[in-house]
């Protein structure tokens, strides 16, 4: 409603300005011409008030409570201090690298075409509590029906025995939990 209402305002607008134009170059009124660049700015804002905003990698939900606590069933298995401290908050280009990895393979497996991929290489975005590592991204491929399409995506992954494993703990496609 709100994107249909900015597209009709944007219209208006221009068509207004035309308006104001051929009004000045005929030195007629120009009243009319400007209270309809008015009712259109309006409406425009109108519309950017109305518009729900549209949902980025980073603000898609994560499981970070869920996913930052130990799985059942597996333990520690020494007593020593862990080396890992649960405030670190860097992610290191290497484990990008290896995230991005993982990451392909996990979103190509939840695709209908995976063959059909293409990662928008500038779009990666990593965040980290702890152990805790969150990836966003976005892909083209194609869907079902073989309709190219933009999806972004977020995976929460957590690592154990001091970063040598990492196991995706949650996986969403454009905003809604899909595995894990």
């Amino acid at each position: 409603m709100g994107s249909v209402l900015g597209l009709i305002s944007i219209i208006g607008f221009m068509g207004s300005i035309v308006w104001l134009i051929v009004r000045l170059f005929k030195r007629s009124g120009r009243k009319k011409p400007l209270i309809g660049v008015g009712i259109c700015l309006v409406l425009f804002i109108v519309a950017l008030n109305i518009t729900p905003p549209t949902p980025s990698p980073s603000s898609m939900p994560s499981d970070i409570e869920s996913i930052s606590k130990p799985i059942s069933g597996e333990s520690s298995s020494t007593n020593e201090p862990p080396t890992i401290i649960d405030n670190e908050t860097e992610v290191t280009s290497e484990m990008e690298g290896k995230l991005i990895m993982m990451s392909e393979d996990i979103i190509k497996d939840t695709l209908s075409h995976p063959a059909t991929a293409k990662f928008h290489t500038m779009l990666w975005t990593f965040n980290r509590r702890g152990t805790v590592f969150n990836v966003g991204g976005k892909v083209t491929a194609e869907n079902g029906f073989g309709v190219k399409e933009d999806i972004e995506f977020q995976i929460s992954y957590e690592a154990y025995d001091d970063y040598k494993k990492i196991k995706p703990t949650a996986v969403y496609l454009n905003g809604v939990k899909v595995s894990k």
